[in-house]
């Protein structure tokens, strides 16, 4: 009986090894996946981020133009305006009213349609945002689920080997029980 106690307990003993063992790489793996996640997430960020500048470089590179178009034709009817005053002949179509409205007019819709290209990315944009934060909250949803099962597993580990501990130490009084109750047995039998 005591053999049979005693392979018992250091099978015990070589499972709770075991599962301490593999519960401390079952910890490490979650940490390397969270250093992981961590890292993909800077990174993306970076990307984001790299990606918002070049889109704002875009925008201010159209503004230009268009700014460099618009000043352009503002030059060139006031050229047309001085030579007119001057009496010279225009390098171009002759000045009128009607010239300088569609010149303005050209540039207002030119000056609408960046605004309304901001606006529509400026819309994605914000669109992107609310869903990088709904899979933020279910990410930090997921995260404290695992936290609480980490808690729970490790309230569980603990629970186990005091259990073990408390049974190895009932195990050990019983074999000297046992053991006393054998000696005094054959002391008592053999005279």
């Amino acid at each position: 009986m005591s053999d049979k106690l005693t392979t018992t307990e250091e099978t015990l003993l070589a499972r709770t090894a075991e599962l301490t063992n593999a519960l401390s790489d079952l910890a490490k793996l979650k940490h390397e996946i969270e250093g992981a996640y961590a890292l993909a997430a800077r990174t993306r960020a970076r990307e984001e981020q790299s990606k918002f500048q070049e889109r704002e470089l875009h925008r201010k590179v159209r503004a230009a133009e268009e700014a460099r178009r618009m000043t352009d034709h503002v030059v060139e009817e006031y050229a047309d305006l001085v030579r007119s005053l001057e009496g010279r002949a225009s390098t171009t179509t002759p000045t009128s009213d009607t010239t300088l409205v569609e010149t303005l007019k050209d540039g207002k819709t030119g000056l609408q349609r960046l605004l309304e290209e901001f606006n529509g990315d400026t819309e994605r944009l914000e669109n992107e945002i609310g869903r990088l934060h709904s899979e933020l909250e279910l990410a930090e949803i997921k995260w404290e689920a695992e936290k609480k099962n980490a808690d729970r597993d490790r309230a569980n580990l603990a629970q186990a080997k005091a259990e073990l501990e408390k049974h190895q130490a009932d195990d050990k009084a019983a074999a000297k029980m046992v053991s006393r109750y054998m000696y005094v047995y054959i002391v008592s039998t053999h005279p």
